[in-house]
């Protein structure tokens, strides 16, 4: 991890009793202490005086609802990559009530927000007069409204420019209700799973785990490790068995997209462990020549020239012209593409290349099936692929439906999460 030396201010944490001002900020913090900002703050201990009374009167002392107040204060940290202030007030803003629905909508600045997850006050982003309107007319809370996001807006300014933290040059992270355990399968590899909260299930939101470090259930991706045997698509899918059979999982739903869609979609034959699924870019017949020499290409590619260089190459062909792709989004499935191990990302694609679905049995698969492509994926041609895929799997008793999803390229959950699909 590297920082800008240039920006970064040392702090300054006078000892109790050396200093009224520090003590007067220590005792509002109460059990945290004197926080990196105030250290930055006491180069200049009446500014950090001054910046006390502030930011004390601005989080306390108003009439602002709390679950409001923490969504502008983090929507102003993801504007402004404040990594440091979206830290500490998501702390905040899920004890004000917010859970991570809420907060990946505030950290997503592609999105305005959405009347099925945010609450008509929390909705993000809007002109004066819709805020205004949404607090009733009520003067004094528009007043305190504004004086929230102009304070943390100077906050978060401040953050960034003396490098509190040492954290300006990491990315402003995406929530994720979820602590990752590694799990050690019979054949020694190592996979994370997630601990969710009792009543939370196993739910996992796509954009999580397109932007975040929480890691798929994948062999050599994210955190999981890399055996030196290379896996197939039956041994995928046995890893994802394994796992909820460990947990104790009977029932499932499973949404994937490729190459993870392949695993997903042989696990999904066991109907005890699948109740439904979705699978998005779907190829169920081995590839063609020409298709493994673009994969042979790809795997080049990563190993002569990084990941990096292979994520640049990547992201045109999954988000091509026309795309609804936003620039925040884009440059965070950039950073996961070349965040991948080489060695990973060449056993998947081996074993995606290789799998043939027909051969071991699509037919047979009762478990009902949403097969989705984007509308700009292959010039039209991966939704075409689907509808004959249907058609085949349908005809042999499968319950099968296709969508497709408009503005959408090769990953429609990622650059079109509030599409329309047409069958």
């Amino acid at each position: 991890m590297q920082h800008s030396s240039s920006r970064l201010i040392p702090g300054r944490y006078p000892p109790p009793g050396e200093s009224p001002i520090a003590d007067a900020i220590r005792a509002r913090r109460g059990e945290r202490g004197l926080l990196p900002l105030d250290g930055a703050l006491l180069h200049v201990p009446p500014i950090a005086e001054g910046w006390s009374a502030l930011l004390g009167a601005v989080r306390t002392k108003g009439r602002l609802p709390g679950d409001v107040r923490e969504l502008m204060i983090l929507r102003v940290a993801a504007h402004n990559g404040a990594t440091f202030e979206w830290i500490a007030h998501e702390k905040v803003a899920r004890a004000e009530g917010l859970g991570t629905a809420q907060l990946l909508l505030a950290r997503d600045l592609g999105v305005v927000g959405d009347a099925g997850v945010l609450t008509e006050l929390q909705l993000t982003d809007r002109t004066t007069d819709e805020l205004r309107a949404a607090l009733g007319g009520d003067d004094d809370l528009f007043v305190e409204a504004a004086a929230v996001v102009a304070t943390y807006n100077m906050v978060s300014r401040f953050l960034v420019a003396t490098d509190v933290a040492g954290l300006s040059d990491e990315p402003v992270p995406w929530p994720t209700d979820f602590a990752t355990h590694m799990h050690q399968l019979p054949t020694q590899h190592e996979i994370p799973y997630p601990d969710a909260e009792p009543d939370a299930g196993l739910t996992l939101h796509v954009e999580t785990h397109t932007v975040s470090p929480t890691a798929p259930w994948l062999r050599g991706h994210g955190r999981s490790s890399t055996p030196p045997t290379p896996p197939t698509i039956a041994t995928l899918a046995a890893d994802v068995a394994h796992i909820l059979a460990t947990l104790h999982i009977p029932r499932a739903h499973a949404a994937s997209a490729s190459p993870r869609a392949a695993p997903s979609r042989c696990t999904s034959r066991r109907p005890s462990r699948r109740s439904a699924r979705a699978s998005s870019r779907a190829t169920p017949r081995p590839l063609r020549p020409r298709e493994r020499d673009a994969w042979d290409a790809r795997i080049d590619l990563a190993r002569t020239q990084g990941m990096p260089a292979l994520a640049a190459a990547t992201l045109p062909r999954w988000f091509p012209a026309g795309s609804a792709l936003t620039a925040p989004r884009r440059e965070a499935v950039g950073r996961m593409v070349a965040g991948t191990a080489v060695d990973g990302f060449a056993a998947g694609a081996r074993a995606l290349m290789a799998y043939d679905l027909y051969a071991a049995g699509l037919e047979g698969c009762a478990v009902p099936a949403l097969l989705v492509a984007g509308a700009l994926d292959g010039d039209g041609k991966v939704a075409a692929g689907l509808r004959a895929l249907r058609e085949r799997w349908a005809g042999k008793g499968g319950d099968v439906r296709v969508a497709v999803v408009e503005g959408a390229g090769h990953l429609p959950m990622v650059d079109a999460t509030a599409g329309s699909g047409r069958s």
